[in-house]
């Protein structure tokens, strides 16, 4: 994971380099690579075409039901199916926290500093909460910090009461700026950097069809039915991102400006760009170097095939060979993230008090490889 100003600089510099690409040729079937559309990969420095636009099962017969059938699923249709009913979700409600690197997460979870994201994408409302909580779950900080619909709170747990929050550091106003176009940085976080939300079906299935055919990028194991301790039973879906070419075997692309390594996280952009939606002013964060790929660990609910619980780690660039390039500035980071998908999102007044905990994570300490 790229940290701090490192992550918006290489992030930009992949922006400009995608704008710089302009004109392609394919040998494979017709497709807008090159034409300049808002679907063209190549805005988003990607020399892969589209593929055909397919349809994905909305469900998978008998999960959850014993005896287990779950062993006998394609893990990676399972996740393609999922990732098109989540893209889908008109609001979106997730509890997420972060571990800088593999020694935190082992001497600190489950505490952490934990952020709410609710957002409605039907009426762009939204609001984020953020605090710093104990291994219970259970207010650690002096401090809670909301976001509601742009304007900032804070809620001190001392003086018990409300206040305007103060802008500090840059003297950016990123509550302000949030869920407005182009505001790359205050839109981070507003979703799990991998699904979008809000897409019609179409939308959602254009998005997934240009993933599903890039070959290698999406790789998943069989699924399985686990009991958390919450005593739930889930449908667990270990499923990875691994970077692949920039550029696809018969393409010509002169005009992309090469990285000289491999893409991850920055098909996604391009995924979303069959939306005919762009995701700088949509927006859909990533969050990730487009340089990135990452290791996922979804606990699905059998019944709805949408995520409830899901742990994440980014994985090391690799060189165009395939191998890892060893960057200095790589730093392997573990997100954890709670899932709901309410029908409308709960009405939050500026002065209501902080509710928490949020749920327990009903799991062992995630360790993904």
């Amino acid at each position: 994971m790229l940290v701090g100003a490192g992550a918006v600089m290489l992030l930009i510099l992949f922006v400009v380099l995608a704008t710089t690409s302009r004109s392609a040729d394919t040998d494979g079937p017709a497709s807008d690579l090159g034409s300049g559309s808002p679907t063209d990969p190549l805005r988003e420095g990607i020399g892969w075409p589209a593929a055909p636009v397919r349809d994905y099962p909305e469900t998978f017969p008998g999960l959850g039901a014993a005896p287990d059938p779950s062993a006998s699923l394609d893990g990676r249709a399972v996740f393609l199916s999922m990732l098109v009913a989540q893209a889908q979700a008109p609001v979106t409600d997730f509890v997420s926290w972060r571990y800088r690197d593999p020694r935190q997460l082992a001497e600190e979870f489950p505490a952490g500093d934990l952020r709410r994201t609710a957002i409605d994408y039907r009426s762009r409302r939204f609001f984020t909460e953020k605090v710093e909580v104990d291994a219970a779950g259970r207010q650690r900080g002096i401090i809670f910090g909301r976001c509601i619909d742009g304007a900032d709170y804070t809620y001190g747990f001392f003086t018990k009461d409300w206040r305007p929050a103060v802008t500090r550091g840059t003297g950016i106003d990123l509550c302000a700026s949030r869920f407005k176009p182009n505001q790359i940085l205050a839109n981070s976080g507003s979703g799990d950097g991998i699904s979008p939300g809000g897409l019609t079906r179409d939308q959602a299935r254009a998005f997934v069809s240009y993933l599903d055919g890039i070959p290698g990028l999406i790789t998943a194991s069989k699924p399985r039915l686990v009991e958390g301790t919450d005593g739930r039973r889930y449908l667990q879906l270990d499923v990875r991102l691994v970077p692949q070419p920039q550029v696809s075997p018969g393409s010509h692309t002169e005009d992309v400006v090469p990285l000289n390594r491999r893409i991850g996280t920055g098909f996604l952009q391009a995924a979303f760009a069959q939306t005919g939606l762009d995701w700088r002013t949509y927006p859909f964060s990533i969050d990730l170097g487009a340089t990135e790929g990452r290791t996922m660990r979804y606990y699905l609910e059998p019944s709805t095939l949408l995520p409830a619980f899901a742990v994440m780690v980014n994985a090391t660039p690799l060189t165009e060979q395939g191998t890892p390039t060893g960057d200095e500035w790589f730093v392997a980071t573990t997100d954890l993230f709670e899932y709901r998908f309410p029908s409308h999102l709960e009405a939050i007044r500026p002065d209501s008090p902080p509710v928490l905990p949020y749920r327990p994570w009903p799991f062992e300490r995630p360790t993904l490889n």
